[in-house]
């Protein structure tokens, strides 16, 4: 993700997309009608990103003594980065930067091999991995919208 395109979505859009993953992972299979999972946890990826890459970016903002740091991820900003970034300035302990790193390495196992596999077998794995993370990413979500909340407290 490139850091110019920082993200302007509010924390109601957040919420949103995450209460619409939230439906997609809850469709179940009736006659004639597909299940939604793959959907639910492909949003639910995304989303964990973008929140986690908003996150950094707000941090670095903040940081007059990482002006090197930031220069240097001014051109790519990723999940990677993010993590990293919020592990090393304590934002998040070493048992969520963990969690971080297993979903990171379950979202691409499946992203990078989506077609590799029946679809019906994919949707019941992601479907599992969307619930172990479910509120790790609702978490994230909620100390995004705590951060933003104290940047506008203090600009005012």
């Amino acid at each position: 993700m490139s850091a110019r395109s920082k993200t302007s979505a509010s924390i109601e859009d957040i919420k949103r997309l995450y209460i619409r993953a939230g439906a997609h992972s809850r469709t179940r299979r009736r006659k004639g009608k597909e299940t939604r999972h793959i959907e639910a946890f492909l949003l639910q990826t995304a989303l964990l990103e973008g929140v986690l890459v908003s996150y950094g970016l707000k941090l670095l903002d903040g940081k007059a003594n990482l002006s090197a740091l930031k220069g240097k991820r001014n051109k790519w900003y990723g999940y990677d980065n993010a993590i990293n970034d919020l592990y090393l300035l304590g934002v998040i302990d070493t048992e969520k930067f963990k969690k971080l790193e297993q979903f990171k390495a379950k979202r691409n196992e499946y992203i990078h091999n989506l077609l590799s596999e029946d679809t019906e077998v994919v949707e019941s794995k992601v479907l599992r991995i969307y619930k172990e993370y479910d509120s790790l990413v609702w978490d994230m979500i909620q100390r995004l919208e705590k951060k933003v909340g104290k940047i506008s407290e203090s600009s005012t």
